[in-house]
């Protein structure tokens, strides 16, 4: 009975380890790790349940499970919402942990499961997690609250409904003056203003959001003048409707609209070039 507990403990430790070390996979890319760890998880389960016949397989496996997630479950219960751009880790090593409990056990009388597993950890690694970290920054899509009815500011004191830009597409960058990655996608947003500047019927522009009590719409104007950019600039304050209504967490967020006002695309500049090429 010792013995059974003893070597427990010893997987419980090894599984802990083992979640330590390959936290290091995360500094470099999550999508990384989450083609890599699963399989190590798979392996080390299926090893472990393989080689040992004197613990039942089941108290075996959620030894495992709980090293592996031991570190997972502190963190996340101290900052949840920091952490959930890799909440998929621990699904995932879970998932591998069970896919070989389930084989050991079963073998390929399971093999839907199996195959469902396989899937899951593809799609994941492959897009998965992409589409979690988009989710993420730019929030809700389709969005579900109207946005016509909200305004930009064109001057310091004329503002423009969105209903009243009279466009085919309305495509709005928002950024901030304090948002770097901003600054790196201007010439993306350049070059699309440049691309359908002499058509009247799609409007490419930047919309400044306002967070600091000392700035203004000129002071985005002045931003992008300086830069050498010629795209029009509005903007918004950070409490304004428009970006309550439109979900809008982080910079930069663009968001094509219809003629209709419709919000058909929410996302990054660089999917948002990929999506009007694609309306073309």
């Amino acid at each position: 009975m010792l013995r059974g507990k003893y070597k427990l403990i010893c997987f419980f430790v090894a599984a802990v380890l083992l979640d330590m070390a390959v936290a290091v996979f995360r500094m470099f890319s999550i999508s990384l790790w989450l083609w890599i760890v699963p399989a190590l998880y798979f392996v080390l389960t299926a090893w472990a349940l393989a080689r040992v016949k004197t613990i039942k397989p089941l108290h075996l496996f959620l030894t495992i499970l709980l090293g592996l997630n031991l570190m997972n479950l502190c963190i996340r219960i101290v900052d949840f919402e920091e952490t959930l751009i890799t909440i998929w880790c621990p699904v995932m090593g879970s998932l591998g942990a069970l896919t070989a409990y389930l084989y050991v056990k079963f073998g390929l009388k399971v093999w839907p499961v199996l195959g469902m597993s396989a899937f899951v950890w593809i799609y994941a690694a492959s897009a998965g997690q992409d589409r979690w970290a988009e989710y993420l920054s730019f929030g809700r899509y389709p969005v579900k609250a109207g946005i016509s009815d909200d305004a930009i500011y064109s001057t310091a004191q004329d503002s423009i409904f969105i209903k009243d830009l009279e466009y085919r597409y309305v495509v709005l960058e928002f950024w901030s003056s304090s948002c770097g990655v901003c600054f790196k996608k201007f010439p993306m947003l350049q070059q699309l203003h440049d691309h359908y500047r002499s058509r009247n019927d799609v409007l490419v522009a930047s919309v400044f959001v306002r967070y600091r009590s000392n700035e203004a719409l000129e002071t985005g104007k002045d931003i992008i003048r300086k830069e050498g950019y010629t795209f029009p600039v509005y903007a918004v304050h950070r409490n304004s409707s428009l970006m309550s209504h439109a979900d809008i967490r982080g910079f930069p967020t663009v968001l094509i609209l219809d003629r209709n006002k419709t919000v058909i695309f929410k996302g990054s500049p660089d999917r948002a070039v990929e999506k009007m090429k694609a309306l073309e």
